[in-house]
């Protein structure tokens, strides 16, 4: 019955892979819906972290067949102009780090649904300020705090001007005794709090 299961598993292989095509499409028209949202929300976040002339697109591009994969037909590829009238290139090539820092945090706000503002979701920046100076900081302190009113947002900082704009903090210490380094966390009252901002 070889040639009759071949046939069989033919059919079966052409049936599947129009299922894919359909669901592929799908997924690709929602990944372009999605990147103009996504796009929006992100460009409206670059001007009160202080990238003004900054601009946030998404590159979805259908792949060749032979490059199709479980997860659809496209490439998607974040890109960025940081000055008017530069061309959009990719982020990691343009971006410099304290750019990136701003960039990242204006992607992870964005991604916070609008949908589920009831829902509150905790939000983890590890240095986000990272790169910046004084207004900058400043500037990402504010749409933390800003966040912060409806998520719980955990931000490792070194800048004081980030730290001033939380409710709670703590302080993280290293020892070393007998060359066993251990790290322990404090809680900070009110005095340790301004002696350490």
């Amino acid at each position: 019955n070889s040639q009759k299961d071949l046939k069989k598993l033919e059919e079966e292989i052409s049936s599947l892979r129009q299922d894919y095509k359909v669901n592929a499409k799908k997924l690709s028209n929602l990944r372009c819906e999605a990147s103009i949202k996504l796009s929006k929300s992100i460009n409206k976040e670059f001007p009160i972290l202080k990238l003004d002339n900054s601009k946030f697109k998404v590159a979805i591009n259908l792949l060749d067949e032979d490059n199709w994969k479980p997860n659809g037909i496209d490439s998607v590829i974040f890109k960025i102009e940081m000055n008017k009238d530069t061309g959009f290139d990719l982020i990691a090539k343009i971006a410099s780090g304290g750019e990136l820092s701003r960039i990242m945090l204006a992607i992870k706000v964005s991604l916070v649904s609008e949908k589920e503002k009831n829902n509150i979701k905790t939000l983890i920046f590890d240095e986000v300020d990272t790169g910046v100076g004084g207004a900058v900081a400043d500037a990402i302190g504010k749409r933390l705090e800003l966040l912060g009113q409806s998520n719980q947002v955990l931000a490792v900082t070194h800048h004081p001007q980030v730290a001033a704009r939380s409710k709670n903090h703590f302080k993280v210490n290293k020892s070393n005794v007998n060359s066993f380094t251990s790290t322990s966390i404090n809680n900070l009252n009110s005095k340790q709090r301004l002696e350490e901002i």
